[in-house]
């Protein structure tokens, strides 16, 4: 099976129910229910939850033993790519990102250190 992020209204969560609870438990709260909410899926379990409200990603865990493999990289990678579809720009709050210094390195590359959020804005073709 491969990585995959999906909006967790279109899929069956109770098939995840024991990996979302897992990671609930792990984070401490559940993300806000009125805001867009993404899963990474890799063989049958969620490995990591992004949300954001309207355009601004506030929202973010990957569990501890899948990080420095990526999961975290192509899980806000593709947030980002979701929201854009929807929205004109989507931003991150750079607080949000401090618990996973890769993040910072990720985020780094598009905006300059002293901002409050990083603004990713969808190509004009």
């Amino acid at each position: 099976m491969r990585l995959t992020v999906f909006n967790i209204k279109d899929i069956n969560i109770s098939e995840y129910q024991k990996s979302y609870d897992r990671i609930i438990k792990e984070i401490g709260i559940e993300p806000p229910q009125d805001q867009t909410t993404f899963v990474a899926i890799f063989n049958g379990s969620i490995l990591g939850i992004s949300s954001a409200k309207n355009q601004i990603i506030n929202y973010f865990y990957v569990l501890e033993i899948t990080r420095n493999r990526g999961v975290g990289s192509y899980l806000l990678s593709q947030t980002i790519a979701k929201l854009l579809e929807t929205y004109p720009s989507v931003l991150v709050n750079k607080e949000l990102c401090k618990q996973h210094p890769k993040f910072l390195d990720f985020i780094n590359m598009y905006q300059h250190n002293d901002l409050e959020f990083v603004d990713f804005q969808r190509k004009k073709i």
